[in-house]
């Protein structure tokens, strides 16, 4: 079975009975994956999320995440008020804090790779400047915690 038999068989009906349950099996799996597809056209670049469900384009606002951390990454791109006219070093931050908030959700890993597209090719961000992301993270996620002006508060 190849996939022209499937494209040629798809609108009729099956009579082989083992081959109708292979088909029928076929259609309800659902593999809950998705693919977050960047790249250039023309020098301008797109970003799409492809699902079972559809095709969703996010270029008109500049990024996306998947997997079962989603929500929360795209939620802090948003806090962060995430601009295509932020230079890449605060891009590079507000996704590496986006994927740390998100490591709350159950399934997101705790290791972290980052990249960044060019015309050209990926490139990865070196260890030692992922340590530097990640200090800059923590000592931002104490400001709030250890402000002096909380001292101030009446309770």
């Amino acid at each position: 079975m190849d996939i022209d038999f499937v494209k040629e068989n798809l609108n009729k009906k099956i009579e082989n009975p083992i081959m109708s349950k292979i088909f029928e099996n076929i259609i309800e799996t659902k593999l809950n994956a998705s693919i977050l597809l960047v790249g250039f056209i023309e020098n301008k670049a797109h970003l799409s999320i492809i699902r079972e469900d559809g095709v969703f384009d996010f270029t008109t606002i500049n990024f996306g995440a998947i997997g079962s951390g989603s929500p929360q990454a795209e939620n802090n791109m948003l806090f962060q008020k995430q601009s295509k006219d932020d230079d890449l070093r605060r891009t590079l931050y507000n996704v590496f804090k986006a994927k740390k908030n998100a490591e709350v959700n159950r399934g997101v890993g705790r290791e972290t790779e980052l990249g960044y597209l060019n015309k050209d090719k990926i490139v990865m961000i070196k260890n030692k400047d992922l340590k530097i992301l990640n200090d800059i993270y923590e000592h931002e996620s104490l400001c709030g915690k250890e402000h002096e002006d909380l001292k101030k508060i009446e309770i």
